[in-house]
């Protein structure tokens, strides 16, 4: 690199010192608040663009002054971005200046910074570049690509945006901090005001970019500002945080005793704002109290107390007032703050009054005030203590208190306690009195604590409790006597209550629920509360039989318990043959000694029975029965409360079988009115597909009769032979299907006939079975399926059997290698046949499951929506029915209920 001397690089060196040293004060004295550290940046950056300009304008040749000019752009990108930061950290307290979004403020600048190094390969930021020599100065002459002028553009609204900020700020600044504001505006407004003379062709000398030159103002600036307005120093952010938010109040005055700024504390005290207290006189704004100016006039320090008002509303403040001096010791004013110190005086007061009460109180109370030093030596002493004691106070200074314990190991408990805990309350013991008679007293004492938080001393009060002492006696006594009364009264209310609980309970069960089994079992809950027998069931009669339904208990007889849900209970055994015919409960103190007792292997360790009967309109319809491993166990009481819960148990049953019966009557209807819907719209269907094949079935005749007439005209092996062979054999196809509609819906066209369902199947896969090896999909069919017979139109049911498959088939053509498993089953009563036809195909969902049989209901892009519906009339008029199960992972599964042959059930032959 080749450089040569020119008197412009001095002012631009010195404008770079200059700001490095603002920088380097900044970080010492203000890098981690108010932005100082995005400042300290700034002047870096301004400092940066400055030294490469100098070097730029002092190159000898024009790769030292590319160099250095691209080397400016580290401070021209960086500029513009740390202003903005600035500007917003020292305006605001907001945190929307976050890492992230500084990141996307830097895109820009970074993308121009790459663009700038590498300018000659594009031409985005410098087009052209030479050297244009004006007398002792050279500087490079350029001219700017498109990105330039991009990032001027954002780098002047990143400008405009932090001036805002601090517009905004400097609106609400009072005095010094304003004339801050005012400093910064300043320092960055003009380089750029210098920048926007340099790209506009306006600077005085051409081509000499005078920004870096208007640095030299800025720093200047800066430097004064911190110094004179100490810019650095004091920040409006921190004024808001300190003063504006300190309770105090705070009034800064200038040397000529004038308000320059006040804060809100001393706003709401006076009743005034701040504009129109800032610049008056002190003495015109507190005209209301001359006196105080006149003391405080020509004041430079003060602590004093003052107080403003009269009565009640009179106002205690502590006011202190310092100077503010400024450079060469030179006096710029006072600041003044004031705190209410009214409660603080209030306080001191209710001391002093409470003191003087204390006092009164101590010398006239009847409970004995004392306290001992750290040895147990009393020091004071109430006078109440004659009274108490028979002693008079001055007897008992120095003395030991141990001297008055009856006990010793009372003192000895108290002292622990005291350590312990370092008080106690109402501790109780027996003291001696002067004449030797002892009394009942009760102790609250507590250790005093010096500033170490050592104990020095002791103080506590002693009340005489003899004849509480006494009275307690006397009515211990008396509980004695009454506890017995009580504890017999109380035994026969809770059993009561208990019972009536129970009933309320075993109520609101039948009102709160209508499942069967929840009530049972909070049935046997309250039973199990009046009668906590090992066992409680509930059997409900079946036939000749009855079975337990609900139980609770069995604990410990967990193998047994599974085997009596297993067993069938003959009715006519004893026990429960007298409770069946009489309804009536039956009550066995001790079943080894009652023949009443029915015998039962694996219940033999019941010794103790009540079996209550359930009765619904005269008839018993099970058993409440309760039982337990002790003999009488159970008495009278526990068979009347069982008879109360086994009504209860008997009306919960009765509203179970109603609900049932209801739910089931609601339920057949509703499929009665699905059926008779779904047969509306299929004979809607069938009208219409008669009238549409009737309509379409002459032109189609007119057509094959044309294409007849036409292969006489035709040239044998002309084109248009294959052509009419195939428009011909489409023209059948249509033909065929439309008789074979006017066939499913024609009336007098259903010809009944004993079909073999098994063999209807082979004829099915064997038409099939082409399309079936082209779409690669196996055809799975059991071995030794029985020969299943129905009455039906066999070229129907035929083609039900055909759509199915080729519904399977479509459904499975996006899979490769699907699975078509065809099955029979007879139903369980033997009455009529299934024919499934499961594919692996994907599952129908859920919206489109209750819908696939309704008309002209499709999923498929070309269908018609007319082939489930057609089939599943065809079957209904079969008095059969088509099922549908659709299960993700596994597959769909139509299923074809057809009725047998009647005497045919188990397979036959047609």
């Amino acid at each position: 690199m080749h450089f040569q001397y020119t008197p412009y690089i001095l002012p631009l060196i010195a404008s770079s010192i200059i700001a490095g040293l603002v920088a380097l004060y900044v970080l010492q004295r203000r890098a981690s608040t108010g932005g100082g550290m995005a400042l300290a940046m700034l002047a870096l950056a301004c400092a940066e663009w400055s030294l490469g300009y100098a070097l730029e304008i002092a190159g000898a040749n024009l790769p030292t002054k590319i160099f250095w000019g691209k080397s400016q752009y580290i401070g021209i990108v960086t500029v513009p971005l740390l202003w903005i930061i600035f500007a917003y950290s020292h305006s605001t307290q907001g945190t929307w200046m976050t890492r992230r979004n500084v990141t996307l403020l830097s895109i820009v600048p970074f993308i121009t910074l790459m663009l700038a190094f590498t300018t000659e390969l594009h031409g985005l930021v410098w087009k052209t570049i030479r050297i244009q020599t004006v007398g002792s100065f050279s500087a490079l002459e350029v001219t700017h690509g498109i990105w330039f002028w991009i990032y001027w553009v954002y780098s002047y609204i990143l400008l405009l945006v932090g001036t805002i900020f601090i517009l905004r700020k400097f609106n609400r600044m009072k005095g010094l901090f304003r004339r801050q504001e005012f400093l910064l505006l300043i320092a960055v407004l003009t380089p750029w005001f210098g920048n926007v003379l340099y790209v506009s062709g306006l600077s005085p000398i051409p081509n000499l970019d005078i920004t870096p030159f208007a640095f030299t103002i800025s720093v200047v600036v800066f430097a004064w500002g911190i110094f004179s307005f100490k810019l650095v120093n004091l920040t409006p952010v921190a004024r808001d945080l300190v003063v504006e938010k300190m309770p105090d109040g705070m009034i800064v005055l200038d040397a000529q005793g004038n308000i320059v700024d006040i804060n809100p504390a001393v706003q709401r005290a006076l009743g005034i704002s701040a504009s129109q207290a800032i610049g008056q006189r002190a003495r015109d704004v507190f005209n209301a109290s001359p006196s105080l100016i006149e003391r405080y006039a020509n004041m430079l320090e003060a602590q004093d107390e003052i107080v403003l008002g009269e009565g009640e509303s009179q106002i205690w403040y502590e006011l202190r007032m310092s100077p503010l001096v400024g450079s060469g010791d030179r006096l710029l004013g006072r600041v003044v703050t004031v705190r209410n110190i009214t409660e603080k005086k209030q306080t001191e007061e209710a001391l002093r009054l409470s003191e003087e009460k204390y006092r009164k109180i101590y010398e006239n109370v009847a409970d004995v005030i004392y306290e001992t030093d750290n040895q147990g030596h009393l020091t004071s002493i109430s006078p109440s203590v004659e009274k108490q004691g028979g002693y008079r106070p001055e007897e008992l200074i120095g003395r030991s208190v141990t001297e008055f314990f009856v006990f010793p190991e009372q003192y000895a408990a108290l002292d622990a306690l005291m350590i312990e805990n370092g008080s106690v309350n109402d501790f109780e013991a027996l003291l001696r009195r002067k004449d030797g008679n002892n009394i009942f007293a009760s102790i609250t004492s507590h250790i005093i604590f010096d500033a170490n938080g050592q104990g020095v001393a002791t103080e506590g009060v002693l009340r005489d409790i003899t004849e509480r002492k006494q009275a307690e006696e006397r009515i211990r006594q008396m509980n004695a006597e009454l506890e017995g009364r009580v504890i017999e009264r109380t035994s026969q209310l809770q059993e009561s209550n208990t019972y009536l609980t129970s009933l309320i309970e075993t109520s609101m069960a039948l009102n709160e629920s209508l499942d069967l089994n929840e009530v049972l079992d909070r049935i046997l809950v309250q039973v199990y509360k009046l009668a906590p027998a090992r066992a409680l069931n509930i059997m409900l009669i079946e036939g000749e039989h009855a079975r337990i339904v609900r139980r609770f208990g069995y604990q410990g007889l967990e193998k047994i318990e599974q085997s009596l849900l297993d067993l069938r209970f003959l009715i006519s055994w004893p026990t429960f043959h007298e409770i069946y015919t009489t309804r009536k409960s039956l009550y066995i103190p001790d079943t080894a000694k009652d023949t009443r007792w029915q015998i039962i292997q694996g219940v033999e360790w019941v010794r103790s029975y009540i079996g209550v009967p359930l009765v619904i309109s005269d008839e018993t319809i099970g058993f409440l029965n309760a039982g337990h491993s002790e003999p009488n166990f159970f008495d009278e009481k526990h068979r009347t409360m069982l008879e109360s819960l086994a009504r209860h148990a008997s009306v919960a049953i009765q509203n179970a079988r109603l609900l049932d019966e209801l739910k089931k009557a609601l339920e057949k209807e509703q499929g009665m009115r699905d059926q008779l819907v779904h047969a509306d719209k299929l004979a809607a269907l069938g009208k219409m597909v008669t009238v549409i094949a009737h309509e379409i079935n002459n032109p189609i005749q007119t057509v094959k009769n044309t294409f007849y007439l036409l292969e006489d005209q035709i040239i044998p092996g002309s084109p248009a032979v294959e052509y009419l062979k195939m428009a011909s054999a489409e023209a059948d196809r249509i033909s065929d299907l439309v008789a074979q509609l006017r066939g499913t819906y024609a009336p007098g066209s259903k010809a009944i006939a004993r079909v073999n369902v098994m063999a209807l199947l082979v004829e099915v896969h064997d038409l099939l079975a082409p399309q079936l090896k082209k779409q690669q999909v196996e055809w799975c069919q059991a071995d030794g399926l029985q020969p299943y017979t129905v009455l039906a139109v066999r070229n129907n049911i035929k083609q039900v059997f055909i759509n199915l498959c080729l519904n399977a088939m479509e459904a499975m053509e996006a899979d490769q290698k699907g699975k078509l498993t065809v099955g029979l089953r007879a139903s369980p009563d033997g009455q009529s046949v299934g024919v499934d036809f499961h594919n692996t195909g994907p599952p129908i969902s859920d919206e489109s499951l209750p819908l696939i049989f309704e008309p002209f209901f499709t999923t498929k892009r070309n269908g018609s929506g007319l082939g489930l519906s057609i089939s599943y009339d065809i079957i209904r008029q079969h008095q059969g029915e088509i099922l549908v199960e659709s299960v993700p992972g596994k597959g769909v599964t139509f299923t074809v209920w057809l009725p047998l042959v009647p005497g045919e059930e188990e397979g036959g032959v047609p």
